[in-house]
């Protein structure tokens, strides 16, 4: 088993690493000039992950599609550990229009 510890929670995914003994995902994230986003995981293959990503931000959310994209068809099984999930709270109508 591996963490991933996404770009807005790595304390969380750190520590969550060392109450379950096991290790975090070599994880690399990059953001280009034009705003565009990069994420590379290495040594998951065959591995059951837990990713580990708060969605504060749009860039968080695009950031979790794109760790679920680099683990698929790589990883044994995805579970995701969403501490805080923005827009979840939006099932009412906050303003018309």
């Amino acid at each position: 088993m591996k963490i991933v510890a996404g770009g807005a929670s790595p304390l969380l995914a750190s520590r969550l690493a060392t109450l379950l003994k096991t290790e975090l995902a070599k994880t690399t994230y990059r953001e280009f000039p034009d705003g565009e986003l990069y994420v590379k995981i290495e040594g998951i293959e065959e591995e059951d992950v837990i990713v580990v990503q708060s969605i504060n931000t749009n860039n968080d959310l695009v950031q979790l599609l794109l760790i679920f994209d680099a683990l698929t068809n790589r990883a044994e099984s995805i579970v995701a550990v969403i501490p805080y999930m923005g827009y979840a709270r939006q099932d009412k109508l906050f303003s018309e229009g």
